[in-house]
């Protein structure tokens, strides 16, 4: 397996032993790239993580996401998405400030 780790999205969080990407100009980013088309060749990568990204790619988007990433992962490669909770971020939308 090669030692490929990509961080997907990674806005202003630099994951130290990562390549950290991120579509648009970001402080942490190393490498501006789509999430969608990766620019790696198949199987390269032992490890993926995408946090708090899937949630803005749609169903389409997100469907897309994961065939794109399972292309790039290696064999046996670790893929970590993390969305935030839905209902809590509805419920806390919906209450009145104080």
């Amino acid at each position: 397996m090669t030692g490929y780790r990509l961080h997907l999205g990674c806005g202003r969080i630099h994951r130290p032993g990562w390549i950290n990407l991120d579509r648009y100009v970001a402080p942490a980013a190393d490498l501006r790239a789509e999430a969608l088309r990766l620019p790696f060749p198949g199987g390269c990568a032992q490890a993926l993580a995408a946090y708090h990204l899937l949630e803005h790619l749609g169903y389409a988007g997100a469907r897309f996401a994961f065939y794109e990433w399972s292309r790039v992962l290696a064999p046996g490669g670790l893929l970590t998405v993390e969305t935030p909770d839905r209902s809590a971020t509805l419920l806390r939308a919906s209450e009145t400030p104080e």
